[in-house]
């Protein structure tokens, strides 16, 4: 199991200066922008401007913390939903939004600066699904595909005896056998008033 410890995680400024990205977990292990097959991130952003686009890559995001996003997206070239120009409002603790990375988006920030949970797979190797998690005592979460991946949000977390703080995250591969089997559960456990976290399953591509 992958452990990402808040002393672990490095904010990288962006070239922009309009925010800072600190990885949680690359695949495979020391993958690039250019090279990596999944890749979990926080991000503080802090002023208006562009996304990067990712070709091949499909995205979530999810805003954790901030008066909320003002996204207008350009040409789709093909691929993803919805039309140029279409503008959406993300609030924060909403539904993860899904988009292609070759779309064309610009964010304005709706109030002062942002943090989010961003989440990229390269389309022809693998695919994701990002979910809100509420855990209040003891539970078991079954694996459902290649990894799988548990960020804490809000209070404190034990996934398999590994303790988590808000921020913090784990991210374990299933071993799938031949009857499809998925791995034992991993046992949660949250104290006090319980924690809430984003649960990343991660797949292997579909053709």
């Amino acid at each position: 199991m992958l452990v990402s410890r808040l002393a672990d995680q490095r904010p990288a400024p962006w070239k922009n200066g309009g925010g800072t990205t600190l990885e949680l977990f690359a695949l495979p292990r020391g993958a690039t922008l250019e090279t990596f097959s999944l890749r979990l991130s926080r991000a503080r952003v802090e002023r208006a401007g562009p996304f990067s686009r990712f070709p091949g890559v499909d995205r979530s995001l999810v805003l954790l913390a901030g008066e909320g996003l003002q996204l207008r997206f350009g040409p789709s070239g093909g691929v993803g939903d919805g039309a140029a120009g279409e503008e959406l409002r993300l609030a924060t603790r909403a539904a993860p939004l899904v988009f292609a990375g070759e779309r064309a988006v610009e964010a304005t920030l709706l109030g002062g600066a942002v943090e989010d949970l961003n989440v990229m797979t390269r389309r022809s190797e693998l695919r994701h699904e990002l979910a809100w998690l509420q855990v209040r005592g003891r539970a078991q979460l079954a694996r459902r595909g290649r990894h799988l991946a548990l960020v804490v949000v809000e209070g404190r977390l034990a996934v398999d005896g590994v303790s988590l703080v808000a921020g913090e995250a784990v991210m374990s591969a299933g071993a799938t056998d031949e009857e499809g089997d998925l791995g034992r559960a991993l046992e949660l456990d949250a104290a006090g008033e319980g924690a809430l976290a984003l649960r990343l399953d991660v797949f292997a591509a579909t053709s």
